[in-house]
């Protein structure tokens, strides 16, 4: 049986991991975009979906943080977690499944 502090660890646990993984999917966009050779044609596809990742990423970082910030409740805090998780374009679908799989116990 778990307690709210075995619940409370746990969210914080995945907090961090999703946290973790989402810094580390900007911090590998921002090192593509910084590589990408110039001159760089409006038009660029590639470079586009780039940047349009770049904003993606920063929304849901922008997410998770505010997730970080709600009232002390486990359930409202997993919940909103899980949520996050599911509908994230930035994490792959491997990382989804290990972090539901980890919200789930």
């Amino acid at each position: 049986m778990k307690t709210a502090t075995t619940t409370n660890a746990l969210n914080t646990d995945i907090y961090s991991q999703v946290e973790n993984r989402l810094r580390q999917e900007r911090e590998r966009i921002y090192a593509e975009i910084h590589a990408y050779p110039p001159p760089i044609p409006a038009c660029d596809a590639q470079f586009n979906y780039l940047i349009e990742k770049r904003a993606l990423v920063t929304q849901e970082l922008s997410q998770v943080r505010a997730i970080g910030t709600l009232p002390d409740s486990p359930e409202r805090n997993a919940a909103a977690l899980r949520q996050l998780v599911k509908t994230s374009e930035i994490l792959s679908k491997s990382v989804k499944v290990h972090l539901l799989e980890a919200l789930a116990q």
